[in-house]
């Protein structure tokens, strides 16, 4: 319980240590996650969901930038006998950029920390509700690309790989692919 604060207060100060920054914008992100649940021995089939992101990138210079997120995802994964895992988390990833073109093209890098907000099970048409059964918290890495298609227009493709078991009794993580279109309201010169 202490570790997930602790990384979700470093990812806190990060965000207000970042004063120096040239350009920052503001956006929202809609898009498909394909999620799963990866274990030793065996994993999940992959769900296909959604995710919704609000973020502010802070350009540094013309090689670096950050950019802080708050993120609803909708997670889990299928398995061989029918049940669906539905697992809602509000993830914080803090992203950093190195911009391979300036304003256009970055490979992004970052930590997040989520926590569930919902969790259930779908079996035949009937939900069970897992929520109390699983931890609460994931932490991971994240890696990803982002282009940027116009002034206004981003698309988004990033990874990320949960390190805290879903129960403590399974080896059970989450992995998430996530293909997004970024929207980005104004830009602060």
């Amino acid at each position: 319980m202490k570790k997930p604060i602790l990384l979700f207060t470093l990812l806190i100060l990060t965000l207000t240590a970042v004063a120096q920054e040239t350009r920052n914008e503001w956006g929202i992100r809609v898009g498909a996650n394909f999620a799963k649940e990866i274990a030793k021995n065996d994993g999940t089939k992959f769900r296909t969901s959604a995710h919704f992101a609000l973020y502010r990138e802070y350009e540094m210079n013309y090689l670096l930038g950050i950019q802080p997120e708050i993120m609803y995802s909708m997670q889990g994964g299928r398995d061989s006998y029918g049940y669906t895992d539905m697992l809602d988390y509000l993830l914080v990833p803090v992203m950093f950029k190195l911009y391979m073109v300036p304003r256009k093209f970055s490979v992004d890098l970052g930590l997040y920390v989520g926590l569930m907000l919902n969790g259930k099970v779908k079996h035949n048409g009937s939900k069970e509700d897992i929520k109390g059964l699983l931890t609460r918290w994931d932490v991971g890495p994240s890696v990803g690309l982002t282009f940027r298609a116009s002034p206004r227009f981003d698309l988004t493709c990033r990874t990320s790989y949960g390190l805290l078991k879903l129960e403590d009794r399974l080896e059970n993580r989450n992995a998430v692919i996530h293909l997004g279109v970024g929207y980005r309201f104004w830009a602060v010169k």
